[in-house]
């Protein structure tokens, strides 16, 4: 066994070649910037006399910088004058998350408009591949389907769903019209998800009749029934036929998903809101006391996931992007919001890492070439347990970047990350942030040099 690493001592060092083609690299160069502290001290300080106006150039450099498109331009970034922690973002400006990361991506004349959207393997191999045009025409059905049952602008739409494919046109469908999506863990039970139901208000409840979970099928309506019975307000629980389970029944709430949306017409007039719009509700885990309820605009919540996973993870148009996350987590929003923006490729698993063995998360980047694997420190301890073993006769040479969150690392689980899954040669970004920011405080950039569980610098 090996001996465990000096954290003190870098682990990785990027080649120039690797620094040079970066993204943040490019957008440093392109303002005359020399370093990443440079980069970073001009966004949160003075450039021009006047207090954090910084920031003013930053986030106005990133929105034309990443080609986000606004519907109508903002006046200005931003309004502080009640406070910082009162600041209007955007100020003036509409635009919509659905449009930038779907409808535009979806264009006759785009060159993403057949381009996969959306890898998703279920945990028995069933694999799928959703391209963006495929993605559009279901988001908007989903949309058609909400305005159908009387969903508009500010209502809040419940996501407790299996991971399938459908759950980003679920998403995207209430960006579409203006609906706030709650997304619910799919592994909570009865209480946990009424609490959030109640407290979000939900009208409409996507769920689905189950998933697989190391083999087994696992109920999820019944949990989404008893939630409801004790939450209350859910009019219209649209179901999602995952295993075919022959499931209770109310017909004057519950309705079948290829009845309540597949049905719906496929075309959609996206709406253009305000830039401080609802766009999300995304919950705390709720570790002490009652879970908090954290609002995210269509700007912050474009903008954000967009700015982290261009500069941070380097997004390149090859990409085939995994981060191990439920929907319900603000994790899996992120991935899909961040990624898409750019008409990336994100993959889905259903199941569980280690079935039908331990070796499921290897096999399946070997086999679907992925690019970006995004994993939690627990997670990778329990695959190490399995021994080092499992990994030989796959092949990870697709991967360019690692990534990982949620908790600190132990020097001897990053080793082992970083010299058997990044064959010492690729380097782990480690990232903390939160739901409240629908991103990160601290993270690397891939021109960081590393020491082994850094989180190396502000974002």
């Amino acid at each position: 066994m090996s001996s465990p690493p000096d954290v003190d001592a870098v682990a990785y060092e990027p080649s120039r070649d690797v620094v040079e083609s970066s993204n943040v690299y490019a957008f440093m160069r392109e303002y005359g910037i020399e370093s990443y502290d440079e980069l970073h001290r001009r966004s949160v300080e003075s450039v021009d006399g006047e207090p954090n106006s910084g920031l003013d150039w930053f986030w106005d450099a990133v929105v034309d910088h990443l080609g986000l498109e606004f519907d109508v331009d903002y006046d200005a970034v931003r309004d502080a004058s009640d406070g910082p922690q009162f600041t209007d973002w955007y100020v003036g400006g509409e635009l919509n998350i659905a449009h930038n990361v779907l409808d535009r991506h979806a264009r006759v004349d785009s060159p993403k408009r057949n381009a996969v959207a959306c890898i998703w393997e279920g945990e028995y191999g069933q694999v799928r591949e959703v391209t963006f045009h495929e993605l559009h025409r279901q988001a908007n059905q989903v949309a058609k389907a909400l305005e159908a049952r009387g969903v508009d602008t500010g209502d809040t739409v419940g996501l407790y769903m299996p991971m399938v494919p459908e759950v980003i046109s679920i998403l995207y469908g209430c960006f579409k019209v203006g609906a706030i999506a709650v997304p619910i863990f799919s592994g909570f039970g009865v209480d946990a998800t009424a609490t959030r139901i109640d407290d979000a208000e939900c009208r409409v409840l996507f769920t689905g009749d189950g998933f697989y979970r190391r083999g087994d099928e696992i109920a999820l309506k019944d949990a989404a029934d008893a939630a409801i019975a004790e939450a209350g307000h859910v009019e219209h629980s649209i179901v999602f036929d995952r295993l075919g389970l022959d499931v209770d029944w109310d017909p004057a709430r519950d309705e079948w998903w290829g009845e309540a949306v597949a049905t719906q017409d496929d075309a959609y007039d996206t709406k253009s809101l305000p830039s401080d719009a609802e766009s999300m509700l995304l919950y705390s885990s709720g570790t002490t006391g009652e879970p908090k309820g954290i609002v995210h605009t269509h700007a912050g919540g474009l903008v954000q996931p967009a700015k982290e996973l261009y500069f941070a993870f380097d997004h390149k148009d090859y990409d085939r992007f995994f981060w191990v996350s439920d929907i319900g987590w603000m994790m899996g929003p992120w991935t899909l919001i961040g990624n898409h923006a750019f008409g990336g490729t994100v993959f889905m698993y259903e199941g569980a890492p280690d079935y039908p063995e331990p070796d499921r998360f290897w096999e399946m980047i070997d086999r679907h070439g992925l690019t970006v694997f995004g994993i939690s420190p627990t997670a990778i301890r329990a695959l190490q347990q399995h021994g080092d073993e499992w990994l030989d006769g796959h092949d990870l040479s697709s991967l360019r970047l690692l990534g990982s969150t949620g908790e600190p690392w132990d020097p001897e689980s990053w080793q082992w990350f970083y010299e058997h899954v990044g064959r010492g040669e690729i380097p782990i970004l480690n990232i903390s942030g939160g739901t409240e920011i629908f991103g990160c405080f601290l993270q690397p950039s891939p021109v960081h040099a590393l020491k082994p569980t850094t989180l190396a610098a502000p974002a």
